[in-house]
């Protein structure tokens, strides 16, 4: 699941993309951060179908489908986790969106303003901006969704999961 290639990135895709997969995992490190070897493209951008259950290996879609990009930063979910809990217990109940993707121990930001503290703030428009520079200098144009963990076992578990799902629909 997490070796260095990704479909989106090979001649095979018949996307024509700037730069290597390791570039672009360099240009999300820099970004936010964070050791290269913590960023990782799943899904359909890593396979070129979708190994989510619900769309049981449907193709990438270069019209429709987003490129899910794993960030692996302890510092960076827990800081987000604080800051929307204390967003919860101040009353923004926008904030419990999260709440089952905390379970799960991944947090999505969207790239929007809508956040009530100014960490989430800067953090949403942090992802707003590298997902422009990073259609721009790789020129894949599909939107990016960044998932942020913790640590490599909850990726991994989340991940297990899916294709374990998978495997026994045997679609």
């Amino acid at each position: 699941l997490f070796d260095q290639t990704s479909w989106i990135f090979s001649e095979e895709s018949g996307v024509s993309t700037l730069g290597s997969y390791n570039d672009f995992r360099f240009s999300v490190s820099r970004n936010t951060n964070t050791n290269p070897n913590n960023i990782a493209i799943v899904g359909s951008g890593k396979y070129g179908f979708s190994m989510s259950p619900s769309k049981a290996y449907r193709n990438f879609n270069p019209e429709k489908s987003d490129i899910d990009v794993v960030i692996v930063s302890e510092e960076i979910f827990y800081k987000m986790w604080r800051e929307i809990r204390e967003a919860i217990y101040a009353g923004y109940s926008e904030m419990q969106k999260h709440s089952n993707e905390v379970i799960l121990r991944f947090l999505v930001l969207k790239s929007e303003d809508k956040y009530s503290t100014k960490y989430l703030r800067e953090t949403a428009r942090l992802i707003k901006g590298l997902s422009a520079e990073l259609n721009k200098s790789t020129r894949i144009s599909n939107p990016f969704k960044f998932r942020i963990y913790a640590n490599w076992s909850d990726v991994e578990l989340y991940h297990a999961r899916g294709v374990n799902q998978l495997k026994a629909n045997k679609h």
